[in-house]
């Protein structure tokens, strides 16, 4: 059975790509890149997220490769996807669902029928799962072994965002518009809330690196007034937040300005891939962020590669036409490139 690195990407959130290539030739990991899925948002207007399918070694990419599998589309908004075990569980709001597939086939196996609108999934076990609600401010509690809501709701911050399980405690990012500031820590067991977290304006991604230190990118708030117009003025500026995953406190934080929408991490090389209009690069061992950007182009989404070290970036183009996936080598050089659906944000690597 293959095994799925996964790279997630939010709600303003992630996009990606692939390589064919080794790592240079040197060391090279035994590990083969076999495929790519690219989750595509899709239009809000027609609802037409899609799961693009990309074969490094042929070159050959299916743009609608879960309606190629089964016949139907996935007919909603893709907000973010989960790979765990045999399964890939694709989160759909405007259609309220979560669809669950094949890892290989991408043969549906069920369809979760939401209550409210889900914008991010994560699984705790074999029979449990959860689901943030983007608008009443919970976790819905999923019953696997059913594919359905169990009826548990957890209360968490508002606009709840990416959910991030870490040992025995999930992690949910309550971005708020950027009006929130909070992490909320859920107890797994006993699916109640230990305590809240205070971190920057509006948090929305998160990942862990090899010393279970949690990043949380923190969008920032973009200020308007009472009657929609842009209040600069009152704007608040990103930033990526460290959170010690043993005690679950924060251990630092990283002023970057701007306003960061998603990270990558190279643990091998403790180097730090954000982005922030453009590509910054953190150091992970003395937290700074170096001078020169790594790329000057902005991108919705980023993913790294360990096995190749390759760093896959997502151009979405707009709402109105096919999105890119752009993949680099560490030095900044573009590679190569292919084609994807209509605002690609999220990616899974599948290895041998």
């Amino acid at each position: 059975m293959k095994q799925g690195f996964i790279l997630f990407l939010s709600l303003l959130v992630i996009p990606f790509l692939i390589s064919s290539c080794a790592d240079g030739g040197n060391n090279p990991d035994p590990l083969e890149l076999s495929s790519v899925y690219v989750t595509n948002e899709g239009n809000f207007s027609d609802s037409d997220g899609s799961l693009t399918s990309y074969d490094p070694e042929s070159g050959s990419i299916l743009k609608k490769a879960f309606e190629n599998a089964n016949g139907r589309p996935l007919a909603g908004i893709i907000q973010s996807s989960k790979i765990a075990g045999e399964h890939v569980f694709i989160v759909l709001n405007d259609a309220n669902k979560i669809e669950v597939a094949e890892i290989e086939s991408l043969e549906s196996v069920a369809t979760i029928e939401l209550s409210t609108t889900p914008t991010d999934f994560e699984i705790i076990n074999n029979q449990t799962g959860y689901v943030s609600n983007l608008y009443d401010g919970s976790i819905t509690v999923i019953d696997l072994e059913n594919f359905e809501e169990t009826g548990q709701r957890i209360s968490v911050g508002s606009q709840p965002r990416t959910i991030f399980r870490l040992d025995n405690r999930a992690y949910v990012a309550n971005n708020g518009a950027g009006n929130d500031h909070t992490i909320s820590v859920i107890n797994t067991t006993s699916h109640t809330v230990d305590h809240t977290i205070e971190v920057g304006a509006g948090p929305a991604d998160i990942s862990v690196d090899m010393s279970g230190r949690l990043w949380v990118v923190c969008n920032g708030l973009i200020a308007y007034d009472e009657n929609w117009e842009r209040d600069p003025d009152n704007d608040k500026p990103g930033s990526v937040y460290l959170i010690d995953g043993s005690s679950a406190t924060v251990i630092d934080s990283i002023a970057t300005g701007g306003h960061p929408s998603g990270i990558a991490l190279a643990n091998e090389h403790a180097r730090a891939y954000l982005l922030n209009d453009g590509i910054s690069v953190i150091d992970m061992n003395t937290l700074s962020v170096e001078e020169e950007p790594f790329s000057p182009r902005s991108f919705n989404a980023i993913g790294y590669l360990p096995t190749q070290e390759r760093l896959y970036v997502g151009d979405s183009r707009g709402y109105g036409q096919a999105g890119q996936a752009l993949i680099y080598d560490l030095q900044g050089t573009a590679v190569d490139s292919f084609s994807v659906g209509i605002a690609p944000n999220g990616f899974h690597f599948m290895v041998n």
